[in-house]
C-alpha cells in the first residue's frame, strides 16, 4: 500500500508541474498586446479552466482533514491549517471545507460534475446551502427513482447562471421539505436582533435580521437613498447649472446607505409618526446655557422671555434647544446624556426646529417654561416648498419630505426669517453646507417690495469656487407672502 500511496504521490507532483509551467506560458502573454477576441477567449477559457481547479481542490480538503495532517503540522484545526497554507481569511477555509465535506457525502454527482468542469463551484455551493440542507431534503437528492434528484438539479446547474439557479434551487428545497423553512424562519427570529451602541465618535451598529425584516429595511433604504452623483437627469435644471455642472456626490454606497437609515428615522419623528399617544412625542433635545449663546441669539431669547408667541429660534421638530457657545467658554452644548454638541450640527439644527425657553432658579429649580416656537413656520415651509419644490443644491432632487429649510444668512449671525432667507436642503446637503463652508448668495430674477420672485441660488465653496447655480423655472407662479 505504501509503494501505491509513493507512486501516486509522484504522479501528482508530475502533473502539478506540468501544470505550474503551462500556468506560467500563459501569464506571459502582455493583455496589453491583446485584442477583443482573444481576450474574451483569454478569459473565458481560464475562468473555466480555473473553476476546475478550485473544485479539484475543495474536493480533496476532506481527505486532508480526515488525515489529520493539520494536527500533525501543529494546527487546532483543519481550517487553521487552509489560512497557513494559502493565506485565505477563516471564514472562506471554513466554506471550503464545507463545501468539500457536502460534495463528498452527500453530493457526488455535482461533485463529479465540478471536477469535470461541468458545473460550476458557485452552483455547487448554490446546492450545498439550499438543497442539503434538511434530511427530507437529502433523502430526495439522493433517491435514485425520482426524476427530480441531484441530477435533475445538475442538469439545470449546467445550463442556467448562478441567480435564476439558485431561484430553481429554492422552489425545489421549498417542495422537498417545506417544514425546514418554517424551522429556519423560527431560527432566524430567535437569532434576530438589533445593538446600536455609543463608541469614539459616534455609534456602532450590529444586527442580524430574518429574511422579511432585512428585505423591508432594504427596500425603505433604496427608496431613500440617493443616487451617486444626487441627481437626476430627468428633472429639469437650470441653464446655469448644466453649464457649470452639478457638483458629484463623492460618499460611498455604504455612507448613502448610512444617511439613508437617519433619513428614515428623522421621517418618523418629524411626521410624529411614532409616540403620538405619549405626552412628548420622541424628540432630540440639546441642553445650552443662554449666557453662552452667540449675541444674535441671546437677544432673540430675551424678546421670547418678554413676548409671548414669538418665533424666537429654532432646533429640531424632533428636538428642542438650539445654542452656539462662544469659542473659549464653559458650558458647551450637549445631548441628553450630556455629550457635547458639535458646533457645526447646532448651526444646521438651528435652522429649522424648536426652541423652549426655561428659566432656571438658585439650584437648578426651573421658575418658567416659554412655549415652544418654530423658526419656519408652516406657512412659510408651505411657501418654501412651493418655490423650490426640492433640494436646491446643484444635481440634487430629493423631494420636500426628506429636506429641512436652511438660513442662507445664519438665523444665529441675525439673519431673518423671511422666503428671501429660506432655502430647501435636503438632510445631507444641509449638513454638507455648515460643514464645509458653503456659502449660498441669490441672483434675482425678478423681485417685488416683499420678496424675490424667481431667486436663483448660486453655491461657491469655501474658497470661493462656483459650484454652481440653481433655482425654480421662470415659468413658475411666485408662491404667495406668507
Amino acid at each position: 500500500m505504501t509503494t501505491v500511496l509513493g507512486a501516486d504521490r509522484a504522479s501528482v507532483h508530475v502533473r502539478l508541474e506540468v501544470l505550474e509551467r503551462a500556468v506560467s506560458a500563459v501569464a506571459a502573454v502582455e493583455p496589453a498586446d491583446l485584442d477583443g477576441a482573444a481576450a474574451a477567449e483569454l478569459f473565458t477559457r481560464l475562468h473555466h479552466v480555473a473553476d476546475r481547479l478550485r473544485a479539484l481542490a475543495v474536493s480533496v480538503l476532506p481527505v486532508i482533514e480526515t488525515d489529520g495532517l493539520w494536527a500533525v503540522e501543529g494546527h487546532r484545526t483543519a481550517a487553521q491549517w487552509v489560512v497557513h497554507r494559502t493565506g485565505v481569511s477563516a471564514s472562506a477555509a471554513r466554506r471550503d471545507l464545507r463545501l468539500g465535506r457536502a460534495l463528498r457525502d452527500e453530493l457526488p454527482v455535482t461533485g463529479e460534475a465540478v471536477r469535470a468542469g461541468t458545473v460550476g463551484v458557485e452552483h455547487a455551493r448554490v446546492l450545498a446551502g439550499v438543497a442539503a440542507t434538511s434530511d427530507a431534503r437529502r433523502e430526495a437528492l439522493a433517491d435514485p427513482g425520482s426524476a427530480c434528484g441531484e441530477g435533475f438539479l445538475v442538469r439545470h446547474a449546467a445550463s442556467l447562471p448562478v441567480d435564476p439557479f439558485r431561484s430553481l434551487v429554492r422552489r425545489w428545497a421549498a417542495a422537498a421539505d417545506p417544514d425546514a423553512d418554517d424551522r429556519g424562519y423560527t431560527d432566524a427570529v430567535q437569532r434576530e436582533f438589533l445593538d446600536v451602541s455609543a463608541t469614539l465618535g459616534g455609534y456602532h451598529l450590529a444586527g442580524f435580521l430574518t429574511h422579511e425584516h432585512g428585505t423591508v429595511l432594504a427596500t425603505a433604504l433604496a427608496a431613500v437613498t440617493t443616487a451617486p452623483q444626487g441627481a437626476d437627469p430627468t428633472r429639469e435644471r437650470s441653464a446655469a447649472a448644466d453649464e457649470s455642472g452639478a457638483p458629484r456626490d463623492e460618499r460611498s454606497a455604504g455612507q448613502r446607505r448610512a444617511q439613508a437609515l437617519c433619513d428614515l428615522a428623522r421621517t418618523v419623528l418629524d411626521r410624529g409618526l411614532a409616540g403620538a399617544g405619549a405626552a412628548v412625542r420622541p424628540h432630540l433635545t440639546i441642553h445650552l446655557d443662554a449666557e453662552h449663546l452667540l449675541p444674535a441669539w441671546t437677544e432673540r431669547l430675551r424678546h421670547a422671555a418678554t413676548t409671548p408667541d414669538v418665533t424666537a429660534g429654532a432646533a429640531r421638530s424632533s428636538g428642542t434647544g438650539p445654542g452656539a457657545p462662544r469659542a473659549g467658554t464653559a458650558g458647551p452644548a450637549t445631548w441628553d446624556d450630556t455629550t457635547p454638541v458639535p458646533l457645526t450640527v447646532l448651526r444646521r439644527l438651528a435652522c429649522d426646529s424648536e426652541i423652549t425657553r426655561i428659566l432656571l432658579g438658585p439650584g437648578s429649580t426651573i421658575l418658567d417654561v416659554g412655549r415652544a416656537a418654530r423658526t419656519v413656520t408652516g406657512q412659510l415651509r408651505r411657501a418654501v416648498i412651493t418655490r423650490d419644490r426640492h433640494c436646491a443644491y446643484p444635481g440634487c432632487h430629493t423631494p420636500p419630505d426628506r429636506c429641512e429649510v436652511h438660513h442662507p444668512h445664519h438665523w444665529a449671525d441675525g439673519g431673518p426669517t423671511s422666503l428671501t432667507n429660506s432655502v430647501l436642503l435636503c438632510w445631507h446637503h444641509h449638513d454638507h453646507v455648515h460643514r464645509t463652508g458653503t456659502t449660498i448668495t441669490t441672483d434675482a430674477t425678478g423681485t417685488t417690495s416683499t420678496m424675490t420672485v424667481h431667486p436663483r441660488w448660486v453655491f461657491h465653496d469655501r474658497n470661493g469656487r462656483h459650484l454652481g447655480t440653481t433655482g425654480p423655472p421662470l415659468s413658475r407662479p411666485p408662491p404667495r407672502t406668507p
